[in-house]
């Protein structure tokens, strides 16, 4: 059919050289347009035909060691990455977002008392949830702690919202509204810990005790180890 196509354009094209005809010439271009855009698109489907091809991927983007810039620049990829699998109809799910870890390494200190701040929704309420950075949420825990029937992590604009913290440097301190929030009972075990002070690349070591009085948090085991 692509070939039909081209073949029917070749045509067109030289019928509107030959008669001069600048209507012929405007659909010509039309045309050329549309079969460029229909041959990208089979040359997307042709590259995703494989045995495995049709099931979900997993994308992991890591800022590194690059500071505050190389965060910023993950976090535009991430959008960009979204932008373009929503416009070319593929559905996606952010399952966590934190530049935590780089922050252990560069504190130089153990990832497990480096805890990630992650806005969640559980049957549709936020709350914020503290798990280690060397851990990741668990969805289904996190429901059943609250009792609830399905959890899923905020959308990137609405964790925005919520908390007035951009993402990647949000914190459990200092919220924007106050938000029901839940640590790991791991936090308990660790007499300090180090979590985000509301900036990319800021962190803020307080006592595992201060920090569940000030952000009136509850424990549960809501983290599963990679």
């Amino acid at each position: 059919m692509l070939r039909a196509r081209l073949d029917d354009l070749g045509v067109l094209v030289e019928l509107a050289e030959e008669e001069d005809d600048a209507g012929s010439r405007e659909e010509a271009v039309r045309d050329l347009g549309a079969l460029k855009a229909d041959i990208e698109a089979l040359e997307v489907r042709t590259l995703l035909s494989g045995e495995y091809d049709s099931r979900e991927a997993v994308v992991t983007i890591r800022s590194g060691a690059g500071g505050v810039d190389a965060a910023d620049w993950a976090e535009m990829l991430m959008r960009m990455y979204i932008r373009w699998a929503e416009g070319h109809g593929y559905g996606v799910e952010v399952y966590d977002t934190s530049y935590a870890e780089e922050a252990a390494a560069a504190l130089g200190v153990d990832p497990g008392i480096v805890f990630k701040t992650l806005v969640a929704q559980v049957d549709g309420g936020p709350v914020l949830t503290l798990v280690p950075t060397d851990a990741q949420l668990d969805l289904k825990a996190l429901a059943a702690a609250l009792g609830g029937a399905r959890a899923q992590l905020a959308e990137p604009a609405l964790a925005e919202r919520l908390t007035g913290y951009v993402v990647g440097g949000i914190s459990a301190l200092g919220t924007r509204r106050p938000l029901p929030t839940v640590a790991d009972e791991s936090l308990a075990a660790v007499p300090t810990v180090y979590l985000s002070a509301g900036k990319r690349g800021l962190q803020v070591s307080l006592s595992s005790a201060d920090l569940l009085r000030i952000a009136e948090a509850r424990l549960a085991a809501i983290a599963r180890r990679r």
